[in-house]
């Protein structure tokens, strides 16, 4: 009634929604997922310098979680942090791990 009067448009018959409710659309999309998540398989700590930062942090940050570790040689937990951060790498291949000594990141860092 209400759409006879013109009061609501007539009902639209949805061919998008249609597309996205078929079994072949929905195994493709699902097949290129995968392959773009298997794309970021990471499994190691990386050492990365200053000038790499932003793309290896910043940048990837947007695509997967980075976490980012600052270390110093000099500190002996350093070590055992390093060991266990490792580990978690190989356990979560899909987050990026990445390392740099504390004092190349930030210049006026003070490390004991």
């Amino acid at each position: 009634m209400l759409i006879a009067k013109g009061i609501l448009p007539p009902k639209v018959e949805d061919d998008d929604l249609d597309e996205l409710l078929n079994d072949d659309f929905i195994s493709k999309y699902t097949e290129a997922r995968k392959k773009e998540l298997l794309s970021l398989s990471f499994g190691s700590i990386q050492e990365i310098s200053q000038p790499e930062y932003e793309k290896q942090v910043t940048l990837a940050s947007k695509n997967s979680w980075v976490v980012v570790y600052l270390y110093q040689n000099s500190i002996s937990i350093c070590h055992k942090v390093n060991m266990i951060l490792s580990d978690l790498a190989v356990t979560f291949p899909r987050i990026k791990f990445v390392k740099i000594q504390a004092t190349r990141c930030i210049p006026s860092m003070i490390c004991n």
